[in-house]
């Protein structure tokens, strides 16, 4: 189910607890330390939970960060797949869990793989309207750019609310994604199909981003 909300910039914040921080370098650190993928599995096992590729990826979904790094301690690849073809990055940016997506970046996980009809989380989250996801993974390297295997980009599932049947503009969802593409590649900067950020601020509904943009020299 889409989660609509997504558009006014819900911020999630995750099962907040002594067991959740901050490194001095800002990373997530979730509970202690586990050296071994021997003492990870025994942990996991202690609060009842199967070392399984469909545990791992439950877990994920409930934006379970203390189980989900567990899982990842004792060796479970961060790189692994649904049956859908879903990375655990993909599934925790569908659900809106920006905590969980900043862990699975953390540990390395491919900030652009795709599915095999070519979607990448950032797509996944554009489409399903959770603002603060986007804006982390496009801050920490996602190409906003990719195409899916219909021509379709971040922006355009955004604008489109995920699905050109529905035509429901995320609004907050293009506003960030245009925000941060300016910042990098100027007003005037077009996608790889030609668009410019103006077009996308007009297609999204945007209007204080198209006077923005027009005052920008768009």
């Amino acid at each position: 189910m889409k989660n609509w909300k997504g558009v006014i910039g819900l911020i999630i914040l995750l099962l907040v607890s002594v067991a959740y921080g901050e490194d001095r370098g800002g990373k997530t650190v979730v509970g202690d330390s586990y050296r071994t993928p021997e003492q990870a599995r025994s942990k996991l096992s202690e609060r009842g939970i199967q070392y399984t590729r469909s545990s791992f990826f439950e877990r994920v979904k409930k934006g379970d960060l203390f189980a989900v790094q567990l899982f990842i301690d004792a060796g479970m690849a961060i790189h692994a797949r649904t049956d859908q073809g879903e990375t655990a990055l993909m599934v925790a940016a569908g659900e809106g869990h920006v905590e969980m997506v900043q862990l699975l970046v953390d540990n390395g996980t491919d900030i652009n793989a795709q599915t095999g009809s070519g979607r990448t989380a950032l797509m996944v989250a554009a489409g399903e309207g959770h603002v603060e996801v986007g804006r982390f993974l496009v801050d920490n390297g996602a190409d906003i750019n990719v195409e899916d295997k219909n021509g379709w980009t971040a922006l355009d599932l955004a604008s489109w609310g995920g699905d050109p049947k529905i035509g429901v503009a995320h609004v907050e969802v293009v506003r960030s994604l245009v925000e941060r593409w300016v910042a990098k590649a100027g007003a005037n900067a077009r996608t790889e199909d030609g668009k410019t950020a103006l077009h996308w601020a007009v297609l999204g509904g945007d209007l204080a981003m198209v006077r923005f943009l027009v005052g920008e020299g768009a």
